[in-house]
């Protein structure tokens, strides 16, 4: 999925195998990603991994990770 820049979105926290503690990100994503991605991850072990990429960077989000939203400032 191409993401437009990696700041700028709602900021989420990942954890989950793969993500040495927590790891937090605010990508600028599509508006239905968050539900396409709950969606994916209950689906687990189906369910498919995700890379996001940029111009210049990729992320890959397994879809064993979990997402929470940062409440953090």
């Amino acid at each position: 999925m191409l993401v437009e820049s990696w700041s700028g979105g709602q900021p989420v926290v990942l954890t989950g195998p793969g993500i040495l503690d927590k790891r937090a990100i605010a990508p600028n994503l599509h508006r239905h990603f968050g539900n396409f991605w709950e969606k994916n991850h209950l689906a687990y072990p189906q369910g498919v991994d995700v890379l996001l990429f940029t111009e210049d960077a990729v992320m890959g989000l397994p879809r064993t990770a979990k997402s929470e939203v940062s409440h953090n400032s």
